[in-house]
């Protein structure tokens, strides 16, 4: 890809909801409610502060990717 199709691609996906210094829980959770059915969104448990945890899977592959993201708090 040229750097010009992958500003394009960017600006086409951009999640807008999603802004600012600080991205919250509450900020992320409807965009992971509106995920269309490919999506498999399960929560799994709860964190300390009581906010769930979800698992999102997609795909029927027989290879496995593990993508974690994890944040530091204050």
């Amino acid at each position: 890809m040229i750097i010009e199709e992958i500003i394009n691609w960017y600006q086409q996906h951009k999640e807008q909801n999603l802004y600012g210094r600080r991205i919250t829980f509450d900020m992320i959770e409807p965009i992971l409610k509106q995920l269309d059915v490919s999506f498999n969104v399960e929560q799994i448990g709860m964190s300390f502060h009581k906010i769930p945890v979800y698992k999102i899977t997609v795909g029927t592959g027989s290879t496995k990717v593990l993508l974690w993201s994890q944040m530091h708090g204050n």
